[in-house]
């Protein structure tokens, strides 16, 4: 059983069409099992076509009327598509998904420009966050490299957000282990503000922040003392970015 942490990805929808045809080497189209929202009957399976025009389709379907229940009594449906890029491996396998709930925490002038993603992988060997050994992160790079977000970040789990603490500051100025930067923050953000991250790597438009080993204990490449300098750092990067501007 694996262990499936969750990254939040916040999209410019514009920069997503843009990118999104570059992403069908890619994909799994006949990978229709995988992500939190398994269970939503409804939920549909997004395949790559030769057209963004689809995948505008798809996102105007997201922002519409839910799905019928499924029982009477049953509160309706809600609107879920999905994709799968990777191997067959699963370790290298990603889901990403689209939820109707997620969108509505955006501002409604902000919902046709921007939409978020939930993306899930295997965390069991990489102690849940994306290094650059990580055998997903080629996907996830290539995914941020194309599409170039606004802002990306991986947290614990989806279950962590189900007291309700997940709302659009946490998707847009989240700071955690494996955090990535995209160019409307970086235009705000200090030329010094990513010297005491443990690794950074620059993924054209933005900058991918993490720690490069699976874990201190016992790593011969990070010690605890790094580990604490590179979330001290994320600690202060997360008010620099509350302080430089307004999230949209």
């Amino acid at each position: 059983m694996g262990v499936y942490p969750i990254m939040y990805i916040l999209f410019d929808i514009e920069r997503l069409l843009d990118g999104v045809q570059d992403l069908r080497p890619y994909e799994l189209p006949h990978h229709t099992e995988g992500g939190y929202t398994w269970h939503v009957f409804h939920r549909r399976h997004y395949t790559f076509t030769a057209s963004a025009d689809d995948f505008r389709q798809a996102l105007a379907w997201l922002r519409g009327d839910r799905q019928p229940p499924l029982y009477d009594g049953a509160e309706p449906e809600p609107n879920v598509f999905y994709f799968t890029l990777g191997t067959h491996s699963e370790d290298s396998r990603v889901v990403f998904e689209f939820l109707d709930d997620h969108q509505r925490l955006l501002p409604v002038d902000a919902r046709e420009r921007h939409v978020i993603a939930q993306v899930s992988f295997d965390g069991l060997k990489n102690d849940g966050f994306l290094s650059p050994f990580h055998p997903a992160w080629p996907i996830v790079r290539a995914v941020l490299a194309v599409t170039r977000p606004v802002h990306a970040h991986v947290t614990g789990d989806v279950f962590s957000t189900e007291d309700g603490s997940l709302d659009l500051e946490r998707i847009a100025l989240g700071v955690d282990t494996s955090t990535f930067i995209g160019p409307e923050q970086l235009a705000n953000l200090p030329d010094d503000a990513f010297a005491h991250f443990a690794f950074v790597e620059r993924v054209r438009a933005g900058v991918w922040l993490t720690i490069p080993a699976p874990h201190p204990q016992g790593s011969q490449t990070v010690g605890a003392a790094l580990c604490d300098r590179h979330w001290e750092a994320g600690r202060v990067l997360a008010q620099q970015l509350s302080d430089a501007a307004p999230i949209l």
